[in-house]
């Protein structure tokens, strides 16, 4: 005989153990998610892996293009942050960073380059509107 308690009892225990099975599944995925952090704990994030070693091929190809002088700086300063991260001395943030300063050493090496390159071609322009101006009043009656 189904009656209104008989109802709302089947309601209340196939509610119940919905409950039971989800809390079940919750925590069986729980577990299984701090496992799998456990495992990457001591993992380089991806995004900064990608990152670092874009910037490292950025000053490589910018390295060729500075100036003699800071080449040799520049290069030794790289070549000591490559050899401690690859003996793991120093971390993946660290060397990070330290491809940032190396970065704006270079840049900087090379916007005094682009100083020096722009100052001589503006003296050879003045130079030359000197020349036409002195070849000009010579021509002149």
């Amino acid at each position: 005989m189904l009656t209104i308690n008989n109802i709302i009892i089947e309601f209340f225990a196939t509610g119940l153990a919905g409950i039971i099975l989800i809390t079940i599944y919750l925590s069986t995925q729980h577990n299984k998610v701090n496992s799998i952090m456990k495992q990457n704990k001591n993992v380089a994030p991806l995004l900064l892996q990608k990152a670092t070693q874009h910037k490292f091929n950025v000053i490589r190809t910018m390295l060729k293009k500075a100036p003699s002088v800071h080449q040799e700086k520049i290069k030794s300063k790289l070549d000591e942050l490559v050899t401690d991260f690859k003996n793991e001395t120093i971390c993946i943030r660290t060397y990070n960073i330290g491809l940032d300063h190396v970065m704006d050493q270079l840049k900087k090496s090379l916007l005094n380059l682009f100083d020096i390159c722009a100052a001589m071609l503006f003296l050879q322009i003045i130079l030359l509107l000197l020349h036409e101006k002195h070849f000009l009043c010579l021509t002149k009656p």
